[in-house]
């Protein structure tokens, strides 16, 4: 059962009635997502509307100001979720980047070729 929505120790998640989601764990170490007020998944939806959003977390009591406080600070977490992935996939990024000038070189080469 969960806990009542005045105890300071429960995550205001937890008061709009949002499940935790295991896609969460991805960003574990910023220990924000809990305490967002809206559910994040809303975004990935095929048929997301911002005035929807919006007025939707307003008609639910969650003030203007909350929401832009809990969207800037999950763009936050989200800027340092990808410089992290970047930082981890970094060698296999410049591998790929080498990979794609080879390739273009190789293609390139006959045709420069054939013009001279």
């Amino acid at each position: 059962m969960p806990e009542a929505p005045d105890d300071p120790a429960t995550p205001r998640k937890a008061h709009f009635g949002f499940k935790a989601n295991p896609m969460d764990k991805l960003f574990i170490s910023h220990g924000g997502l809990s305490s967002l007020c809206f559910d994040r998944n809303a975004f990935f939806d095929d048929a997301f509307d911002v005035d929807g959003f919006l007025s939707s977390h307003t008609q639910r009591g969650i003030p203007l100001d909350v929401l832009k406080d809990d969207l800037c600070t999950y763009r936050k977490i989200v800027q340092s979720a990808l410089v992290q992935l970047v930082d981890r996939e970094y060698a296999d990024f410049v591998h790929l980047s080498s990979s794609l000038v080879d390739t273009f070189c190789a293609l390139a080469m006959p045709m420069l070729k054939q013009r001279v």
